[in-house]
């Protein structure tokens, strides 16, 4: 698998102060809480985030479903030790970090009940790979659930759309000073863009993204548009 683009431990460093600002991100977490809340799954289910980052995701699981066993995965020191910051803060006990690329992870074929995967799958190259990679992974009725970017990123489209919120909720000065010292996040975003363009990032519409799940051996519980219409979301189980 390539090496990304995209510099994540710069990325890292300033995730999280953007997207306190980000409506959009807020709302793909209140989507996976409340999946969670009605999902079928087994008591103590082993639920594994891959491309897990800041660790926001795994959060939201462990709160959910305090009883589950959780694998972060990522490949990048400088997201794991904020992920691990939070963790700890919040006694996040059941959330164990593996640092590793995805497709040099070691994990038990058949053991995984549910794989979370938020807007990383375009970064992984080749997709078939690793989605094979997940159903090695998943028991025979285990869910995939997994949001993905496949548009084209246009940072000045989000800067305004998160100018004009701000003006709406009446912070646009806190919001400003925020996006001057989480610059490097619209840098690194641009960074995307570029690898998007030059075919180095996979980009997609939602019919191809599913089109990809079903050729990779999964059947489609739902997909759609979602995150401003810059990603899409597909709940899928594993096709015995």
């Amino acid at each position: 698998m390539s090496e990304p683009t995209i510099n994540w431990s710069a990325y890292a460093r300033h995730y999280d102060l953007l997207c306190s600002h980000n409506d959009s991100y807020s709302e793909l977490l209140d989507a996976l809480s409340s999946f969670l809340s009605s999902a079928d799954l087994p008591e103590n289910p082993l639920i594994v985030d891959v491309g897990a980052g800041t660790g926001n995701f795994s959060a939201i699981i462990s709160e959910t479903l305090p009883d589950s066993n959780i694998y972060h995965i990522d490949a990048n020191r400088e997201m794991n030790l904020r992920a691990l910051s939070k963790y700890e803060l919040h006694d996040h006990r059941n959330i164990t970090i593996i640092e590793s690329d995805v497709l040099e992870a070691k994990l038990d074929s058949n053991s995984v009940d549910l794989i979370i995967c938020i807007n990383c799958l375009y970064a992984m190259n080749p997709q078939a790979l690793v989605l094979e990679k997940f159903r090695s992974w998943l028991k025979p009725s285990g869910l995939l659930y997994v949001v993905d970017l496949g548009r084209e990123m246009k940072p000045l489209d989000w800067g305004l759309h998160f100018f004009r919120r701000a003006q709406k909720k009446h912070y646009v000065f806190e919001y400003l000073k925020d996006a001057i010292r989480g610059r490097e996040v619209v840098k690194q975003n641009r960074t995307t863009r570029i690898a998007q363009l030059s075919g180095e990032y996979w980009m997609h519409d939602t019919i191809e993204f599913g089109n990809i799940l079903t050729q990779s051996g999964y059947n489609l519980l739902k997909l759609e548009p979602c995150y401003r219409d810059y990603a899409d979301l597909a709940i899928c189980q594993f096709a015995q």
